[in-house]
This record gives C-alpha cells, sequence and structure tokens, in this order.
C-alpha cells in the first residue's frame, strides 16, 4: 500500500498542453520535467472519462520518452504525429469536467 501523501496535479488538459508547448520550446530539462510529472499522475480506480484520459496521457508520456527524435521540430514521423494529434486532443478541457478538477499525484 503506497502511504506517500498526494498532492493536487493539473487536470489532464493542462499536463498535455504543457508538454506541447515545452516541445515546440525545445527545452529538454523541460520536456524531461514535464514527462516525470506525467508519470507520477495517479490514474483514478474508477472507470471514468478521467481515468481514460489520464491513462491515455501517461502512454503518450511514455511513448515520447523512449522516442529518440521527439525533440527535434523538423523530424516528421507517423508515430510523432499521432502523440502530438493525441496530446492536442488531449489538450482540450472535457465538457463533463467540472471547474478546477484535477487528479491526485503520489509522490
Amino acid at each position: 500500500m503506497n502511504t506517500a501523501p498526494a498532492h493536487y496535479s493539473p487536470p489532464v488538459q493542462l499536463l498535455a498542453q504543457s508538454l506541447l508547448d515545452v516541445w515546440l520550446t525545445s527545452s529538454q530539462r523541460e520536456m524531461r520535467m514535464t514527462l516525470k510529472e506525467i508519470a507520477q499522475l495517479s490514474v483514478p480506480q474508477e472507470h471514468s472519462g478521467d481515468s481514460e484520459r489520464a491513462d491515455l496521457l501517461k502512454c503518450v508520456a511514455s511513448r515520447i520518452k523512449k522516442s529518440r527524435g521527439f525533440m527535434v521540430l523538423s523530424a516528421e514521423s507517423s508515430e510523432k504525429k499521432l502523440c502530438v494529434d493525441l496530446l492536442r486532443h488531449l489538450a482540450v478541457k472535457p465538457a463533463y469536467a467540472p471547474e478546477g478538477s484535477g487528479l491526485a499525484v503520489s509522490i
């Protein structure tokens, strides 16, 4: 059982937008920090839109972390395009999300 205290984490849409913003700046340091924050997201146990979005964001972030050429803006690949498209989708606030909703991150 994880007894580490949980703290507030930004909603999935803000983390997705942050990842897109960091990618555009080409800051590898910021990219690593953002990917680490996403990796620490706790996915809600109940099957809901929030849990699916958090899980998808974690999968995309994991794939980006494993990708060697993702930070190179000029390098185009179908995998990179898919990741960016998914991040753009996740960066939009879902219609069902209450204002200020966030997820817990265990550290």
